[in-house]
């Protein structure tokens, strides 16, 4: 699980995902317990 959060915290770092808890926006290597990761949205893509 680490090799996951690694990649996660690297990708979020390219701005590719964003990972939360409770809604909240976490740094993956520091959370602990469950994160969700969710795909980066530009709000000015539709």
């Amino acid at each position: 699980m680490d090799d996951v959060r690694r990649v996660a915290a690297a990708l979020c770092d390219e701005g590719h995902l964003v990972a939360t808890q409770r809604g909240t926006v976490v740094d993956p290597l520091t959370a602990r317990g469950p994160i969700r990761l969710q795909q980066r949205v530009d709000r000015g893509e539709q």
